[in-house]
């Protein structure tokens, strides 16, 4: 509270939030942006950071302007890493010769690879993402999945099934 934008910021900042202080002060709009930048402070390295600026006003005059900024990076780099992990290991389970599935608690498919995709009768994983057994098996089909899908519930435990209904 108080403090300068030069007091608070990065250098590298200063002219877009000067820029953005100039259009809240005259022309009284509020200001967001996200912005990539390369920060002497850290080396060089490319940082990220959301900025927020508002008039403040007092008796319907501007009389200042409130701004948050907030880094990014930490998150965005998270995420970054949480994406690689995630096509890794969507990678890893296609490439498996095996049929792999998972189901969400209302017994929709929220993963195949292209093997569950084959024997469970789609044309390919987009097609049973989403659906449930019963909407895609034979009846007596769904009713095994079914009670293997209550086994798991039950259990709390995955279970490996090695041949379907008889």
């Amino acid at each position: 509270v108080g403090s300068l934008d030069r007091d608070v910021l990065p250098p590298e900042l200063w002219p877009l939030v000067a820029g953005m202080n100039r259009r809240v002060i005259e022309d009284g709009e509020e200001v967001a942006t996200e912005i990539a930048y390369i920060s002497q402070r850290q080396g060089g390295e490319t940082r990220y950071a959301s900025i927020h600026v508002i008039p403040w006003r007092e008796n319907g005059e501007i009389v200042g302007q409130v701004g948050v900024a907030v880094d990014l990076t930490d998150s965005r780099r998270s995420a970054k890493a949480l994406g690689e992990s995630r096509l890794l290991l969507e990678r890893v389970i296609e490439s498996l010769p095996d049929s792999v599935s998972m189901k969400g608690t209302d017994g929709r498919y929220i993963l195949l690879n292209t093997s569950a995709a084959a024997r469970i009768g789609v044309a390919d994983v987009a097609a049973g993402l989403g659906r449930t057994a019963r909407e895609i098996l034979r009846p007596e089909e769904a009713d095994w999945v079914e009670r293997i899908d209550r086994q798991v519930t039950e259990s709390g435990k995955p279970m490996t099934v090695e041949e379907g209904p008889h």
